[in-house]
């Protein structure tokens, strides 16, 4: 505060520099300071929030203050005498993200200034920070070595020079690529940033990070994420959100400190009900279901969750939301958001009401389900279809069963609304395989957009299911053996609850034997294998009782004792 307060930089906030000041917020008081009256001054600092007021009088709003670690309260008196009295010192909670509608939503930047820069990378989160957004949100995939990258979709194809999925790349392969020139040459060699880079990044600088953790997100892949924050402690200055349920409830079990918001696509049913169940601080849907049912807003303020849509680009809609009273919003231009805030919008154009599709279709995988820790020793055989984005119209008919285990029926739950679902692959017969794949265009986001399933390299999943065990026992003994030759018999043993009717019993030599002569049963040998077929006279084998044929071998090497027997072309389990 200058001693000429009415000039237009009469109060300021500035960040002290090793060369200086660098002034972030400027405005004019409406009464000198210097004038040997006294005056009531209130600062407020919430965040990366500030507020100046003057006499009672609001004057002055930052959303820019950085925090250190060895910071102090104080008075700098430069050039001037001045008396201080009746200070008095109030720590203040975390600020809450429900906004008074009075002051109108937050600027959230989308992936960073995205209109600005290269999407989610560390230019894109520079420019945001320097734009005053509030909060800047990006996107997280996992590598192939367990490296957090930023970036929003689950292939590196759209926004890089490289082709792939993230989680098939190397953090080594991954920053060889450019993912930058295909925004603008401007950009050339901006590499793909992993988030603890964006952490150390926006740390202590005033903004909030928005961090969106994908759809199928692995317990042990949230907790990393989430452990990078509690490691920098910046529980304050970030809120995890995800379009996947079970997403935020590992969130809420591994780091219940961090705020948590749902990122949805309808704001259908008892939102209250499912905020206190998440635990949310923030409930985010699409811009199209705010629009569509606008008191929802109000009903989830009342319960203290903010809403925070997506996302929205032009002034037409920005109008319409702050009407609604939401929270937030998030946006590819956060500066032109801020300039319309503000009263002086800058470069926008009010076009049309309803925000148009994201030309981004949206990823789509198909993994084992969670739940089924082994997916081939039981049935039904499981797998969970995680779409990035919710979808619409996905049904059993998309689901393609493929392979050759002979499967009967399909069923599908869907466990997250319109972002994951359950199949389930029923009558899969044994020693075969199960494909279960999605078909391209089988579903549309909220706003017409078809998903991107045939190009994704994660759209399949082939689980071999075990070949099946006979219930009998062999055991294979050497009854004499002499130079180049062997006397052995099979003894074959049933294990099972019935009778075996009729049997033919095999195996492998190794170590070069041949067959020479057989009894107690039909012999015969084709390159290595061996087969033993019963004696009319003994082909039933009743439980628990045990047959026994006999051979002599020829042998250059000493002889070997097979290990896996087949009963009618079935191993043996025992």
């Amino acid at each position: 505060m200058r001693s000429q307060s009415t000039a237009g930089n009469g109060i300021e906030f500035a960040l002290r520099s090793t060369g200086g000041w660098n002034v972030t917020d400027k405005s004019g008081a409406p009464a000198d300071a210097a004038t040997g009256r006294d005056v009531q001054v209130r600062i407020v600092a919430q965040g990366s929030t500030g507020e100046w007021w003057f006499d009672g009088q609001l004057v002055l709003t930052t959303t820019r203050i950085e925090r250190s670690d060895d910071g102090i309260l104080g008075f700098i008196a430069d050039g001037a005498r001045v008396s201080i009295d009746d200070v008095v010192v109030t720590e203040l909670p975390p600020r809450s993200l429900v906004r008074d509608p009075a002051l109108g939503p937050i600027t959230i930047a989308h992936r960073g200034y995205s209109s600005l820069a290269p999407e989610n990378t560390l230019a894109a989160v520079e420019a945001a920070l320097r734009s005053g957004a509030e909060m800047i949100e990006i996107d997280t995939y996992t590598s192939a070595d367990d490296a957090t990258i930023v970036i929003h979709d689950s292939t590196v194809d759209r926004t890089t020079d490289g082709t792939g999925a993230v989680d098939a790349l190397s953090s080594a392969q991954l920053a060889e690529l450019d993912a930058g020139s295909w925004f603008s040459s401007a950009y050339v060699d901006e590499p793909l940033p992993h988030l603890e880079q964006v952490l150390d990044l926006i740390k202590g600088r005033g903004p909030t990070l928005l961090l969106e953790i994908k759809p199928g997100a692995s317990y042990d892949e949230t907790e990393m994420q989430l452990q990078a924050v509690l490691d920098r402690d910046m529980v304050d200055q970030v809120v995890v959100q995800s379009f996947d349920a079970q997403v935020i409830r590992d969130a809420k079990t591994i780091a219940p400190e961090i705020p948590r918001g749902f990122l949805t696509g309808s704001v259908s049913g008892d939102l209250v009900a499912v905020a206190n169940e998440l635990g949310l601080s923030a409930y985010n849907p699409s811009v199209g279901a705010v629009l569509g049912r606008p008191e929802a807003v109000a009903e989830l303020n009342a319960a203290g969750i903010a809403v925070m849509p997506w996302t929205v680009d032009d002034a037409g809609t920005w109008a319409r939301l702050a009407e609604i009273g939401v929270d937030g919003i998030i946006t590819n231009r956060p500066g032109e958001h801020i300039g319309f805030r503000q009263g002086s919008p800058i470069d926008v154009t009010v076009v049309v009401t309803e925000p148009g599709p994201d030309p981004v279709a949206p990823a789509v995988r198909v993994e084992q389900a969670s739940t089924q820790a082994d997916p081939a020793t039981e049935q039904p055989v499981l797998f969970d279809v995680v779409f990035a984005e919710p979808v619409v119209g996905f049904g059993t008919d998309d689901v393609i069963v493929g392979g050759s285990a002979g499967a009967t029926s399909v069923s599908l739950v869907e466990l997250t609304p319109g972002v994951r679902y359950r199949v389930a692959v029923e009558g899969a017969t044994a020693d075969g395989t199960v494909t279960v794949s999605v078909h391209a265009d089988a579903a549309t986001t909220a706003t017409g957009v078809g998903t991107a399933a045939s190009t994704s390299t994660d759209n399949d999943v082939t689980v071999t299911l075990p070949e099946p065990l006979a219930e009998c026992a062999v055991e294979y003994v050497f009854a004499n053996t002499w130079h180049n030759g062997f006397i052995a018999s099979v003894e074959l043993s049933n294990t099972a609850d019935e009778p075996i009717v009729g049997w033919e019993l095999g195996w492998n030599f190794t170590a070069g034997e041949r067959l020479r002569a057989g009894w107690l049963g039909d012999f015969s040998q084709d390159g290595t294998a061996v087969t033993v077929v019963n004696p009319a006279w003994d082909r039933v084998v009743d439980p628990g009782e045990t047959v026994i044929a006999q051979f002599i071998g020829k042998s250059i090497d000493p002889p070997v004792a097979p290990t896996t027997f087949t009963l009618d072309g079935v191993t043996c389990g025992g």
